[in-house]
């Protein structure tokens, strides 16, 4: 069967899609039993993991516990498997394009690996990969068009040459469903100078996610190259402000929620708040 081919065995998938509830409960249940080890949470977690989790026969009578678990498992390893062949149609169909814009002219026969992403999905379950050709080039495998990001790259590189200031150009390959995008590397400023040209630059990034309405403009969506912040997720530019009005609300409490939301939404705060969840 599939799912024990590829779930059972695969520690990794394993770890990522077990249902945190249950895991939970199940942790809870081996505590009060006495069966985990250690005196600190973490220790007793390290034991849990290496005891049950990493164990087939044990996770294979937990899915049997927990049918719906088991077809959620099954479903989402269908899905990454479908998403890794359409990464090999397209990598290899654009194998010349792929070789000249981001492996300096190198050729490649195939991959080291395709790694999924825990971030964001898109079309049908579909995730950031990150792929690893076997010339020693990483990519990034992204399940949307990147137009938005070349047009973006366009008015921060013409901001930036008003300034007179350098900036890194970000190599990209985008059509209508998905795109390839190059690695960028975290890199240390070597002295003051260049952390003053990162925040400089970082004003202009600021300055235009403000004018365009963005969110999510955080660390974890900004790799520090040397003296160049690099955005590697603009899934929200450019952002949606709501049109709210300061009377809407009954109560004073209400009152000075909206007022403070709409000052929040109208500042320059706003494109630090993470995106919203449905």
């Amino acid at each position: 069967m599939l799912l024990e081919k590829s779930i059972y065995c695969n520690e990794e998938i394993l770890k990522e899609y077990l249902v945190i509830r249950i895991k939970i409960l199940d942790i809870y249940e081996q505590k009060v039993r006495g069966n985990l080890k250690g005196c600190t949470p973490k220790e007793q977690y390290d034991y849990y993991e290496k005891k049950y989790l990493n164990n087939a026969t044990y996770v294979k009578s937990l899915l049997q516990e927990y049918p719906e678990l088991k077809r959620l498992l099954e479903l989402k390893n269908n899905s990454i498997q479908r998403a890794e062949c359409e990464i090999r149609k397209s990598l290899y169909a654009e194998k010349e394009q792929i070789q000249k814009i981001f492996c300096d002219g190198r050729k490649f026969s195939g991959t080291v690996g395709i790694y999924m992403s825990k971030g964001d999905t898109h079309r049908g379950g579909r995730s950031v990969a990150k792929v690893e050709l076997d010339n020693g080039t990483i990519l990034y495998y992204k399940p949307h068009s990147l137009d938005k990001n070349i047009k973006y790259q366009e008015l921060y590189n013409y901001l930036c040459r008003k300034t007179g200031i350098s900036c890194r150009t970000v190599q990209y390959l985008s059509h209508d469903s998905y795109g390839w995008e190059e690695k960028i590397e975290n890199i240390p400023c070597k002295n003051e100078s260049e952390v003053e040209h990162y925040y400089f630059r970082m004003g202009i990034h600021l300055f235009l996610g403000y004018a365009l309405g963005a969110t999510d403009l955080h660390g974890e969506n900004i790799i520090a190259h040397g003296e160049y912040p690099v955005i590697i997720d603009m899934e929200t530019y450019p952002g949606y402000l709501k049109q709210q009005s300061e009377k809407d609300g009954s109560s004073v409490e209400e009152k000075i929620n909206k007022s403070t939301e709409i000052k929040l939404a109208n500042s320059v705060i706003h494109t630090g708040r993470e995106k919203p969840h449905f």
